[in-house]
């Protein structure tokens, strides 16, 4: 699948509208041109709108696995999540983000994900480890123009209602 760029943009009532369209895979070869093209595209979105681009978002490559289209877990819902809580290494500010249909490890023979209080996810569990250390080296502070380095303080399980 090729990647794409999206462009958020904000109204006069504070509301986000988002528009996403696809584009060509970036290579280290078309990077800068690409990268003009959609400084192109931006600015004449903008120049045909009232609205104030609020961010953008370009991603070179994306992809759809293949397989099922329903994951064939009936415990796999979307109201249950991880809420990852993360801080900027650099200023301290603290951010959450949520992951849908958390796998609290129970009932599957594994060793269960949540610590003995039923809630966060336990930072002694190998599986914990793994998403610590990956996380940390891709993620960045979302709201830093230095990419920021941030750490993974915590998981908590919540479930929320439809």
């Amino acid at each position: 699948m090729p990647g794409y760029y999206q462009i958020t943009m904000r109204d006069y009532g504070d509301e986000l509208s988002t528009v996403k369209f696809a584009c060509a895979s970036l290579t280290a070869a078309t990077f800068d041109a690409q990268l003009a093209l959609a400084q192109t595209l931006r600015s004449t979105i903008e120049a045909v709108t009232l609205g104030i681009t609020a961010r953008t978002k370009w991603v070179s490559v994306a992809s759809r696995n293949a397989g099922g289209e329903y994951s064939a877990d009936p415990n796999a819902q979307r109201e249950d999540g991880w809420l990852l809580v993360f801080e900027n290494d650099v200023t301290g500010k603290t951010y959450t983000l949520s992951v849908p249909c958390a796998d609290l490890g129970i009932g599957t023979g594994a060793t269960p994900h949540l610590d003995p209080a039923g809630e966060v996810f336990d930072q002694t569990h190998a599986d914990w480890v793994a998403l610590k250390a990956a996380f940390e080296a891709v993620v960045v502070a979302p709201d830093s123009i230095a990419d920021q380095a941030v750490t993974l303080l915590e998981a908590i399980y919540v479930g929320r209602n439809t």
